[in-house]
């Protein structure tokens, strides 16, 4: 396992410490084991030597007594142990056959194989005992704090608090650290012996290598992700070690390993009769033909299996943990993989930099029904108000590495984008992460998605086949090892990626303090605790998870109002501490018809230089019991259901210029900002666009639609086009039809269109609206001009029921549709050009917010309303009439 022998550890250390007492080489070890050839550095010393005497660490390392620092070592790695204790117990392991975490193996093979031998030698033993934790002192495995009372009584869940809690467990190597120090047959071994403080991982480890043990086959079966067959499989395996037996996995991971590169690595007669696991794992049973097995291992297996049938329920979620921390060891080849990764990522980990691990899930997710999407804001907010809370960035300047695990390479820079500018306190963050990877580009690309039908990872993997396939597993399985190896987890319940990662810190105790890890979707615990039950798989409860921390330190854009007069004046007059005007929601007609209502109430307000509060709901849209659960009962009845979608209204945080000139005389900065411009027309649109500020549930809304409709990061010319169906209100006396939308979008591709893909964005009360433009104009050629068709439709279209339009639909359905409303709304605000009707709300509404939004696309092309005749002028709105063939 070491990089040197014991003779050549003993050479280096005669070197490095003369004139010391022999037993000090096993400093030494330490530091060359975990790749550190070197002198301790001043705050690795610091990690020891306080513990023993009190006293804090001088810049010259080498005037440190060298007794301290192996005594600090050793304490750090098993407890109050004393050196020969700890070496008698290395060498009493390495005599019964369990000092590698494997059991005992055949005499043969344990001369020649150096994957699963830890080395004869027992000083050897101690030294990689002080790595991870072999001769630990402490048996169980690392704990959370301890359980307090969570704020509902029912609720079973530790209460959120950012301390911090030393975890019973060593230091162990990491992957980057033992690069340069061992051969990769040894970087295996470490995998073997990853949890050795864990009992119950030891257990399941000398259980499995009892070869005179009858085992029972676990299938491994195709059907859902990488990581919900990884605990499938688990949760299997354990009613088998209750039953007293040993386990062999037969059958592959699905597309994930049923592929010809896992066929290649494993041979024919292991992938043909057994199946593909250890493509990626080490062999979960390592016994040979004609294995023997020594008494002291066959002794090792009856404790272990006494200990299974015994198990209690709370016993039996730490040893389903430790389980798959025994299941989850990487094989060499998995290995190099993960060392590539974090080269490729400019990760190089020795553990004295703070790691934080988030799982961000998109694609797919839309079909979560347990979860919703969480915008990279509020993970942001979750990772930077934890750090100010744990106190752990007042001190001297931090650095936290972190780590971005997600299925879409759009995330990454999102959070790079928000992290590197703010500091937590005393912390600087630095995010990394893959870049498109397989996996992530195979979401992002919509990859084997069809329309109406969307395809998770795995089927999506399953169609890859080949090495493609294989490196889409791998960079699953890279990310639940980096997300498992983070000192603090942020992530969900309802993924298993995350919930693997919380198990595998709590069993294997990578850092050297535990942090619980963050759950965003903690609301749901009730929803998704009991996930997996059925299969073996313990509640999400035993995994530690605490809910996110009160958001104390927001990053909300600071750059809305920038650059809008107007729009700045209207946050500093509602953001100010003035009296509000009360303006109702009456909740009549269609939802853009009352927002256009309730916006030209409020700038009435507004133009006065009084602020506004708003007050009502917007009849069915908003009047919801989901909404009143969202926002709370007492508001919900006493102020109403606004926020239920928007931000509240006397919430903003204004530049600095509008403040001043608000506080001085706010009526009278309003009216030089609106100058000659066409005032209430310019000031409506304003009020507008600050009235739909949505809240981040909502933003997270608008991305699974985004995703859906395949616009997450469409390119110009983007064009947004409203069709009316059987539904709609307020329809003109002839309302044009697809033949004459694609008419007018033909001939603007001609006169003006862009070079290549031109994207139409079909706004509509009906499916058959997205349809019938599909038909006459997707893939169709217009001047340079190619037109892709893309709109919310079918299951993903609330709002083209007949109930949905009008506000009719009840509970969560209810609350679909308005968002669906919402969303048509801002993406046709978005766009390059707009095709609509002046007689439409929703038509409106989105020319207003495009006007206040983005004034110099909509001056560059106005707004063309079809049920304008030709050669009329333009509209107060701004609204032109088509084109003239």
């Amino acid at each position: 396992m070491v990089a040197a022998g014991g003779g050549q550890l003993r050479a280096i250390a005669a070197q490095w410490l003369p004139h010391t007492r022999a037993h000090c080489f096993l400093v030494s070890a330490v530091f060359l084991v975990i790749g550190i050839q070197r002198w301790p550095s001043y705050d690795e010393c610091n990690g020891m030597l306080p513990r023993i005497s009190g006293k804090s660490c001088p810049q010259d390392m080498r005037s440190v007594p060298l007794e301290l620092l192996l005594k600090g070592a050793v304490t750090r790695a098993i407890g109050d142990a004393n050196v020969s204790d700890a070496v008698q117990g290395s060498n009493n392991r390495a005599d019964d056959g369990r000092a590698d975490g494997g059991g005992a193996e055949p005499e043969k093979d344990r001369k020649s194989s150096t994957a699963d031998s830890g080395g004869a030698d027992a000083k050897d033993a101690f030294a990689k005992a002080l790595v991870i934790g072999a001769a630990a002192s402490t048996s169980a495995a690392p704990q959370p704090p301890a359980t307090t009372t969570a704020p509902t009584a029912t609720s079973p869940f530790r209460a959120a608090s950012p301390s911090m809690t030393t975890a019973p467990t060593t230091l162990a190597p990491t992957v980057s650290a033992l690069s340069e120090a061992a051969p990769s047959e040894g970087r295996s071994a470490i995998f073997d012996s990853w949890a050795r403080s864990n009992k119950w991982f030891d257990r399941v480890a000398a259980l499995q290598a009892d070869c005179s043990l009858k085992e029972e086959d676990v299938p491994v079966k195709p059907g859902g992700g990488f990581a919900s067959k990884f605990q499938l499989i688990a949760g299997k395996a354990m009613r088998s070690f209750k039953k007293g037996l040993a386990v062999r996995l037969v059958g592959h991971l699905g597309g994930y390993s049923e592929i010809e590169p896992c066929r290649k690595a494993l041979g024919d007669e292991v992938y043909n009769k057994v199946g593909s696991f250890r493509c990626y794992f080490r062999a979960e049973r390592p016994c040979a033909a004609g294995a023997v097995t020594s008494p002291g291992a066959r002794e090792a297996s009856k404790e272990a299996i006494a200990a299974f049938k015994a198990l209690t329920e709370k016993e039996e979620e730490k040893a389903f943990q430790a389980l798959e921390a025994y299941l989850f060891r990487p094989n060499d080849d998995t290995i190099r993989s993960f060392l590539e990764r974090e080269a490729k990522i400019g990760f190089d980990d020795r553990q004295l930099e703070f790691l934080v691990g988030v799982h961000v899930r998109r694609g797919d997710k839309v079909v979560d029904p347990y979860n919703r999407y969480y915008t990279t804001r509020e993970y942001a907010e979750a990772v930077v108000n934890w750090a100010v809370g744990a106190k752990l960035c007042a001190g001297p300047p931090k650095k936290m590495n972190v780590y971005i695990a997600s299925d879409s390479a759009l995330v990454k820079g999102e959070l790079r984008t928000l992290l590197q500018r703010v500091k937590a306190g005393k912390c600087s963050l630095m995010v990394i992460g893959m870049d498109s990877s397989v996996s992530q580009t195979a979401s992002d690309s919509h990859r084997f998605d069809r329309p109406g039908e969307i395809q998770g990872m795995a089927g999506k993997v399953a169609l890859m086949k080949g090495d493609e396939a294989k490196q889409a597993a791998l960079d699953i399985l890279f990310d639940i090892y980096m997300l498992s190896r983070a000192d603090l987890l942020v992530g969900s319940l309802s993924s298993q990626i995350g919930r693997i990662a919380a198990g595998l810190r709590l069993a294997v105790g990578f850092r050297s303090e535990y942090h619980p890890p963050l759950a965003m979707d903690y609301k749901n615990w009730q929803a998704v605790s009991g996930m997996g039950r059925a299969d073996g798989i313990p509640s999400t409860l035993s995994e530690g998870w605490v809910a996110t921390p009160k958001v104390e330190l927001s990053l909300g854009d600071s750059s809305f109002a920038e650059g809008n007069e107007l729009l700045g004046l209207v946050c500093a007059i509602q953001g100010g501490r003035s009296e509000a005007q009360d303006v109702h929601l009456d909740g009549r007609g269609e939802l853009a018809e009352q927002l256009l209502r309730a916006a030209e109430l409020a700038t009435q307000a507004l133009r006065k230089g009084v602020a506004v509060r708003f007050l009502g709901h917007f009849g069915g849209y908003s009047l919801n019991p989901v909404c009143a659960e969202i926002i709370g009962k007492d508001v919900y009845d006493e102020v109403g259901s606004f926020s239920c979608y928007f931000e509240r209204e006397r919430v903003c945080a204004p530049p600095a210029s509008a403040k001043a000139a608000a506080s001085a005389d706010a009526a009278a900065a309003i009216q030089r900002a609106l100058g000659g411009v066409a005032g209430s027309e310019a000031l409506n649109n304003i009020v507008l666009a600050y009235m739909l500020r949505p809240t981040q549930e909502t933003v997270a809304e608008y991305m699974k639609r985004e995703w859906i409709a395949r616009i997450s990061d469409v390119k110009s010319p983007f064009l947004g086009v409203q069709i009316f169906g059987a539904n709609a209100a307020h329809k003109p006396e002839h309302a044009p039809s697809a033949d004459e939308i694609v008419a007018v979008l033909k001939l603007w591709a001609k006169k003006e269109g862009g070079d290549g893909a031109c994207t139409v964005y079909v706004a509509s009360d009906t499916d058959e609206a997205v349809k019938a433009l599909q038909g006459s104009l997707g893939g169709k050629k217009s001047g340079r001009c190619t037109f892709t068709v893309t709109g919310l439709s079918e299951y993903w279209a609330h709002h083209h029921k007949p109930e949905g339009w009008p506000g009719k639909l009840t509970q969560v359905e209810g609350r679909w549709a308005t968002r669906d409303i919402l969303f048509d709304i801002s993406v046709l605000s978005r766009a390059d050009v707009l095709i609509g009707a002046r007689s439409s709300p929703l038509a409106c509404a989105a020319a207003r917010l495009r006007a206040a939004m983005h004034p110099e696309v909509a001056a560059r092309q106005p707004p063309i309303a079809l049920d304008l005749g030709a050669g009329a002028g333009p509209s107060p709105e701004g609204w032109v009439a088509p084109p003239a063939a």
